[in-house]
């Protein structure tokens, strides 16, 4: 049986600089919310021309990458000719495909923008094979699955719609609800997460007896260990989830699921960024299908998807506490230093964590609920009273305690939650703003007289027969419609006294699209006089001809 293709890698970019580092370390494609009709609507968010240059960059490196756009909110009625201003851009943009919740932006996507790519984004609820079928046979080329099928379902449905590419998500935050479904925000915030508003009411503490708990915070995902399976399974692309994290964040998660695709060793810096603990939910379901009668869910096998007891950041898990000492400094103040033998290199302005319930109450007049306790790196100590910036691993340290400090105690676990050596190894690389753009074909026609210059400009159509070299350079989708535009200047023209480099003076001066993402395809100089036209006059008419095709691309 041949070895099934090596998934996509499909990495989140809540912004430009994020997308840049998905790219960068390793990313196959990327996936974008512009800002409006996003499931993130509070992440940075892009805006059209951002998404156009970073998708012309995508599409020059080697191989190609791919940039998705997520449309993935819930649609009223009063936002369908928002939505469809919206829609327009994206052919321009050149994106890869688009991502839907709503049916009717689907609807809308099929029948006016037959030739971009749709995807069901999990909020769709492909849950079985059934809906699967259905979104095939409404044209969608590829279904996020729901996060809730186990490692066999998904196989399943793979094997029966090969048509239809898989996603799975395989890294990031768990949503309470099935499949990110959820009015729990709705309910008590007055914020919808089916429109991108989400106030992740699931990560407050409730009171439970005498106390307070998360009680609906989930782990984050991480299948990490399945990703053999995934790829046996039939699955097209592995997901990370995270459009609201960092740039920082993007890159490590992405190195560390690209290294572990290619065979390579994988390390976790991801976790001094941002990391809660982990799960691998219902892919770690060794069965793949629940007792009859009983809801899958409530499976055993599929562990513990909650934590009860902390939510946020947690960090890595670098050692215990060995021992808490104290000893007066200079002006005989009693200084507390925490003893451990770190399994990582730490070094100063680096931050550690612990598990200790913090003290008081926050603005909010509610226990902290973090229910975590770090502070940055200041002053670390040998044994032997010999001062240190780097502490390497394994060898024991004293690390100064703040004043403020909680009680900790013998044993509590050490979390490194912020490592400056880990920001150092993911420098990030960002193309100077126009670096890269999506150019488009148009045709120039000249006609000189002796007292007028007729000019006009069209985009051109792929029955052009031209051929093409660049990945950058194309004909405008057939979605957007333009006519062909005029521009004409008055004058007194005279004999050219080297009429044969009139052809390449005109050329170049067409050539001078910088403001403008034109190519210059075709052009005809019509001057049978041979007449001279100072560069100055040529520079006024391009600048004249070329705005108003720019008209014509807007309303287009």
């Amino acid at each position: 049986m041949p070895i099934p293709p090596l998934p996509e890698l499909l990495a989140p970019a809540g912004g430009p600089a994020a997308g840049y580092a998905a790219l960068q370390y390793g990313a196959d494609a990327v996936y974008a919310g512009l800002k409006n009709f996003s499931a993130r609507a509070e992440a940075e968010n892009w805006t059209p021309s951002e998404l156009s240059d970073f998708a012309a960059y995508a599409h020059s490196l080697a191989p190609r990458r791919r940039v998705y756009v997520a449309v993935n909110t819930l649609v009223k009625e009063n936002e369908l000719p928002a939505l469809r201003r919206l829609l327009d851009r994206l052919p321009l943009a050149r994106v890869d495909a688009v991502i839907v919740q709503d049916l009717g932006v689907l609807h809308i996507l099929r029948r006016d923008f037959p030739d971009l790519p749709v995807h069901a984004s999990t909020q769709l609820v492909a849950h079985n094979l059934a809906a699967a079928q259905f979104l095939a046979g409404v044209g969608v080329k590829r279904a996020v699955l729901a996060r809730e099928l186990t490692l066999p379902e998904i196989a399943a449905i793979a094997a029966a719609l090969p048509q239809l590419e898989i996603e799975v998500f395989i890294h990031g935050s768990l949503c309470y609800a099935y499949s990110g479904l959820c009015l729990f925000s709705s309910h008590r915030n007055g914020r919808s997460a089916n429109r991108g508003k989400c106030a992740y009411p699931c990560r407050d503490f409730f009171t439970v007896g005498n106390g307070s708990r998360p009680i609906f915070s989930m782990k984050d995902l991480s299948l990490a260990d399945h990703l053999d399976e995934l790829r046996a399974a039939g699955v097209r692309s592995l997901k990370i989830e995270g459009r609201k994290k960092s740039p920082l964040y993007v890159a490590t998660v992405v190195d560390f699921y690209r290294r572990l695709l290619d065979g390579k060793t994988a390390s976790a810096d991801w976790q001094t960024v941002f990391s809660r603990e982990t799960a691998a939910g219902f892919a770690g379901d060794p069965q793949g299908q629940a007792p009859q009668g009983q809801d899958p869910q409530g499976q055993a096998a599929r562990g513990d998807l909650i934590d009860p007891e902390l939510v946020g950041h947690r960090g890595a898990a670098i050692g215990t506490i060995e021992k808490i000492i104290t000893r007066a400094d200079s002006q005989s103040r009693d200084s507390h230093y925490l003893i451990f033998t770190p399994a990582a290199a730490i070094e100063r302005h680096d931050g550690l964590q612990f598990a200790a319930p913090r003290s008081g109450r926050n603005r909010d007049n509610r226990r902290d609920n973090e229910r975590l306790y770090g502070f940055g790196v200041d002053e670390m100590w040998r044994e032997g009273g010999e001062r240190v910036f780097v502490a390497e691993a394994g060898r024991t340290v004293a690390v100064k305690m703040p004043d403020d400090a909680p009680r900790l105690a013998m044993g509590m676990t050490v979390y490194h939650a912020a490592s400056q050596a880990v920001k150092r190894r993911y420098p990030l690389n960002v193309p100077r703003p126009g670096a890269y753009r999506h150019l488009w074909l148009i045709k120039i026609a000249v006609k000189i007289s002796a007292t007028e210059i007729i000019a006009a400009a069209e985009f051109m159509l792929p029955d052009d027969a031209l051929e093409i070299a660049s990945p950058l350079i194309g004909f405008l989708p057939p979605t957007v419609q333009t006519q062909a535009v005029g521009a004409t200047l008055g004058g007194e023209w005279t004999a050219a006294q080297k009429p044969e480099n009139i052809a390449d003076t005109w050329r170049q001066t067409f050539a001078k699209t910088a403001e403008y993402p034109y190519a210059v395809g075709a052009l005809t100089i019509d001057n049978p006089a041979g007449l001279f036209v100072p560069v100055s006059k040529q520079n006024q008419l391009r600048r004249e001809l070329y705005a108003k095709l720019a008209g014509e691309l807007e309303s287009g």
